[in-house]
């Protein structure tokens, strides 16, 4: 799903939890909220470039097989929990 370069704003929550998705690109949005818990098993592309994220990534997120992830441009803390195998 590429909904990058909108004016897209709110919770992610919802679309990156749907059973099916595989990959989720939103750069460029003026999303201004953190980043969900939960999100779909299957997702393995996530692309949040300079969204106005803030918060932490959910260590829920280290039992995903994400092969690419790309939060670049945000306000996010903490550090980056150990993320699944394919990273490696």
């Amino acid at each position: 799903l590429q909904l990058s370069n909108n004016e897209f704003s709110g919770p992610l929550d919802a679309v990156m939890s749907h059973p099916t998705l595989k990959s989720f690109s939103a750069r460029y949005n003026p999303l201004n909220t953190k980043l969900p818990e939960n999100i779909s098993p299957s997702l393995d592309t996530i692309s949040l470039a300079s969204c106005h994220l803030h918060g932490t990534i959910p260590s829920s997120w280290r039992t995903q097989a994400i092969s690419l992830l790309n939060l670049s441009g945000n306000n996010l803390t903490g550090s980056v929990p150990c993320l699944g195998p394919s990273l490696w």
